[in-house]
């Protein structure tokens, strides 16, 4: 594909090009946590810079990542679709594959391990290309020099501003080896590290966190245990806990860690006074080793990350599949940034609100979209490592949030290193490719039966309606103890796309009647058909039909009915369709009908 790009290029470099100040400027292609677009999405981003002293529309430009279709995407041309290039300036344009989202959202993703973007003017010819390698997760490709030839690598981003004044780097490590990879050990184990560069540094950690230069010397970051539950209470002062980082020059001797002060379940992950449910013993833990690989003038390597449980008791303790979850103890508690402490957002709501503190509030963990880096590592009841790999992670759920035990999304993606997850977790499915995982705490359920919403989704998958297979888990976080979970399907577009071939692009996915996919305009009509037209009349049954599959509605109401679930019908309702027009006998999901989905049935 390069040698197409070039040859490409240099067909049409003779001509004098309309827009030839434009630039291509800077790039992400994995975006977690550097910017959002306007709905607070991290997408993929492309930068676009004009040199001229006058500006410039796109409007009827090309842009593309196929050398072979260069014209795949024309922007729009209309006066409420105007992409403006200011004079010496820019403009960021989302690689979301979602175009539906704005003019600047384009069809189609940037491949974290590499990939090209062709840029042409209304003409069809050539205004500027660039072919990029491998890339890593928030870190962006660029001009050294707005509009330059010269291009590096910037660990400090600089989306929608001048690349002139960034720190440039050559690339990026690749990741550090481990002599022993993770597992269940009945006796110490000893843990070197390598690196095929002779220059390179290995940094790693044992806490945790990400392994840096700054940590070597230890690092103190804020969190709170006590948060004032009432309006009027005292606040509570900062607590500081401390990372460190060791640069590797021995081996690393790993023993039993059940012994050492718990560091996790000691934590407060609710707005309680005092974290009451802490256990009152030391809990089972494991050991994590997290290393990086540094150079000069290079960006460091992607963490990788070990788990390993040592001793007898542990390695004939658990008869249920084991998950490891490991990231950055910032990312948890950290008073200001953690996403399962109540933190800054709850301190800033009570200060200001007379109201009490029960269920949703204001808090951090009800930061949506929040994602941070983390390592899922699955063993299975063998204690078998069959899964390893970064992904990233968010805090899952409603009012569930506030509970003491929080549950998790897994969100793997190219820029992390996988854009899937690759084992068949559910004994009841034949698929073994998920884009999407939850880890559920139970929900509501978390302190009583732990397994509520699953079984009585169990109970009813024979009927004619979507549930979320369930299978059950010993999960650590961070190398402690942090219950039983469910791994758990997650109802989105992913999950309509692997069951029944409908792609994002053409789904209306809805719930409690706003849309996450498409729109609900569909939806609407059908309800304004229903209030306006009697179902006694045979003719009005037949079109509502159309636009709804009857028997699917009519077993979700009778299981939601059946199992007593007293959160719907007011909540927890998901629905979805095909975005076409009705087409009878096409293949199940393809006939441009709603649909409903069952999840959430903790109350029932």
């Amino acid at each position: 594909m390069r040698i197409t790009l070039i040859a490409f290029i240099f067909l049409f470099t003779w001509h004098y090009i309309q827009g030839q100040s434009l630039y291509i400027n800077e790039v992400m292609a994995s975006n977690t946590k550097t910017v959002t677009d306007v709905s607070g999405n991290f997408e993929d981003w492309i930068e676009i810079y004009n040199e001229d002293t006058v500006g410039w529309f796109l409007n009827g430009f090309f842009i593309s990542d196929n050398a072979n279709n260069p014209l795949s995407c024309r922007f729009p041309i209309g006066v409420d679709s105007l992409l403006w290039v200011p004079p010496q300036g820019f403009l960021l344009l989302w690689a979301s594959s979602d175009t539906t989202k704005g003019v600047n959202h384009l069809p189609f993703s940037l491949a974290a391990t590499g990939d090209q973007l062709i840029l042409s003017n209304p003409d069809a010819m050539l205004v500027d290309a660039v072919v990029f390698g491998p890339q890593q997760t928030d870190a962006s490709y660029g001009r050294t020099q707005d509009g330059g030839s010269t291009w590096g690598f910037f660990g400090a981003p600089t989306p929608g501003a001048t690349n002139n004044h960034t720190p440039i780097y050559n690339g990026f490590m690749s990741p550090p080896s481990f002599s022993v990879g993770s597992g269940f050990y009945t006796n110490v184990v000893s843990v070197s590290l390598t690196h095929p560069d002779p220059d390179a540094t290995i940094l790693y950690t044992l806490d945790g966190s990400e392994p840096s230069e700054a940590l070597l010397s230890g690092y103190h970051y804020p969190f709170k245990n006590n948060f004032p539950l009432q309006p009027n209470d005292s606040v509570f002062p900062l607590t500081y806990d401390t990372l460190h980082a060791f640069t590797f020059n021995q081996p690393i001797t790993l023993s039993n860690k059940t012994l050492d002060t718990n560091r996790i379940a000691s934590r407060s992950t609710t707005y309680d006074t005092l974290p009451f449910y802490a256990p009152d013993s030391l809990i089972i833990k494991a050991n994590i080793v997290k290393a990086v690989a540094t150079k000069p003038g290079f960006l460091p390597s992607q963490s990788t990350t070990q788990t390993y449980f040592i001793g007898t008791e542990l390695v004939n303790r658990y008869t249920l599949p084991v998950v490891s979850i490991v990231t950055d103890k910032r990312h948890l508690f950290d008073y200001n940034d953690g996403f399962i402490t109540a933190g800054a957002d709850y301190e800033a709501w009570r200060a200001q609100s007379t109201d009490l503190a029960e269920g949703w509030v204001p808090a951090n963990w009800q930061r949506e979209g929040l994602e941070y880096p983390a390592t899922f590592e699955y063993f299975d009841k063998g204690k078998n490592l069959m899964v390893s790999q970064n992904l990233g992670l968010r805090v899952h759920g409603g009012w569930s949030r506030a509970r003491r035990k929080k549950s998790f999304r897994l969100y793997p993606r190219n820029g992390y290193g996988n854009d899937a997850l690759q084992y068949p977790f559910f004994q009841q499915s034949t698929s073994n490719t998920f884009k999407r995982i939850i880890l559920r705490s139970s929900g509501n359920d978390e302190t009583t039966a732990l397994f509520r919403d699953a079984f009585m989704q169990d109970l009813v998958k024979h009927m004619k309606f979507d549930i979320q297979l369930s299978e059950p888990a010993i999960v650590f976080l961070n190398g402690e103890y942090n219950g039983v979970y469910n791994i758990r399907e997650f109802q989105n577009r992913h999950y309509i796309e692997r069951k029944y071939g409908v792609t994002p692009q053409e789904l209306d996915l809805l719930s409690n009647g706003l849309p996450s996919d498409g729109d609900r305009q569909a939806f609407v009509a059908m309800i304004n058909f229903l209030h306006n037209n009697p179902l006694t009349d045979t003719a009005n049954v037949t079109e509502l039909n159309t636009r709804i599959d009857i028997a699917n509605f009519i077993d979700y109401v009778i299981a939601q009915i059946y199992i007593r679930n007293t959160d719907w019908p007011g909540n927890n309702v998901k629905c979805w369709r095909k975005r076409t027009t009705y087409t009878p006998n096409a293949p199940e999901g393809h006939d441009g009908r709603f649909r409903w989905l069952l999840y959430d049935t903790d109350f029932g």
